[in-house]
């Protein structure tokens, strides 16, 4: 029997491998026994658990990044992975969280608003942990996955800190916040160094604020940004792979709903994969070392294993394949980002 999954999702079956195979320390101790629900025909894609009830409108979306705030209960670390218990005393909500920190995870301390390292990091702190609402969660107890941002909190201060994509109006994604940029804001990337207001727009920003208007969206004048993510692609006839700049033969173009399409084949057989190409039923295979997965032009079902995802139907462009972005990391199983410079990152995640 296949199954059939609809996978249309930032993070979604790497993550969830990756998760599986570091098992944390914090799990063994809370619980013995790990309840992973079966993935069948009947049974959806596992939503993120929120430690807010959140109502959902026409008038209010969904935030990109939800919150969990909770004191740090337990430290762990393994396989250069450092893992935080946190928890809280909400008795309708979720109450506890284990957050696995890999290098990308951004980590930030609310009184001085600056970046600091996983060392830093106490039993006893108070945190916030972010991550993003298509996170794939391990549904053990307490449930595991890898946020985004965690912040460290302070009972010394009085701030308001949002997270979410910025366009280029400065209005937040969920349309609930326009940010106003004076001389007086600070602007700094991931490295510290400083930016532009213009380097803001179609960014993912933290941005910490202290008061806001009553308007819709509120509006704030920031006392300092952070911009952590990019989500446009700029410049499409190359990308990094494995850190390196790799040049391809036919460049990444956007199809007619916006979505980035890249070459499959340049792509698939340098991260080591063997691709075939069937002229009469315009179908591909792609196989290595024990690895099967096909597709078939027009057609958004794809077959990975003994199943069959949906993703956006792979194109026939020049004469060669392409498949949407989220092929790569959904069955290529490879970790997918763009950088700050709007450069396609693809870092293979070996099985």
């Amino acid at each position: 029997m296949k199954i059939k999954i609809n996978l249309n999702k930032k993070k979604t079956l790497t993550y969830f491998l990756a998760l599986s195979l570091v098992a944390s320390p914090i799990l063994v101790n809370a619980a013995p026994e790990l309840e992973v629900k079966p993935i069948s025909a009947e049974v959806e894609v596992i939503k993120p658990i929120n430690s807010e009830v959140i109502p959902i409108s026409e008038e209010l979306k969904v935030p990109n990044y939800i919150e969990f705030t909770g004191k740090i209960t337990n430290i762990e670390s393994k396989d250069n992975m450092v893992s935080i218990l946190a928890e809280n005393d909400l008795e309708s909500a979720l109450d506890k969280l284990v957050a696995h920190i890999s290098d990308d995870v951004v980590l930030l301390d609310e009184e001085t608003m600056g970046l600091i390292s996983v060392e830093d990091l106490e039993e006893g702190m108070e945190v916030s942990i972010y991550y993003d609402k298509e996170t794939i969660m391990l549904m053990s107890y307490p449930p595991q996955l890898g946020p985004d941002v965690i912040v460290v909190k302070s009972d010394d201060v009085d701030l308001n800190i949002k997270i979410d994509k910025f366009d280029e109006e400065l209005t937040s994604d969920d349309n609930n916040l326009k940010l106003n940029i004076d001389e007086d804001v600070k602007l700094i990337d991931l490295k510290g160094e400083k930016i532009e207001k213009e380097d803001l727009a179609n960014k993912d920003l933290v941005v910490f604020y202290t008061i806001s208007t009553r308007s819709i969206p509120a509006q704030a004048t920031p006392k300092k940004i952070i911009a952590i993510r990019n989500h446009e692609v700029k410049i499409f006839d190359y990308l990094n792979l494995n850190d390196v700049k790799f040049e391809l033969d036919n460049k990444m173009y956007k199809n007619d709903d916006g979505e980035l399409m890249v070459p499959l084949r340049q792509i698939a057989e340098a991260l080591g994969y063997e691709v075939e190409w069937a002229n009469e039923t315009k179908s591909v295979n792609i196989t290595k070392e024990g690895y099967a997965s096909s597709l078939t032009i027009g057609e958004n079902e794809y077959q990975y294993y003994d199943m069959l995802l949906e993703l956006t139907a792979p194109e026939l462009t020049e004469s060669k394949t392409y498949v949407p972005v989220s092929f790569i990391e959904d069955i290529l199983v490879s970790n997918l980002e763009v950088t700050m410079d709007g450069v396609l990152e693809i870092i293979k995640f070996e099985q």
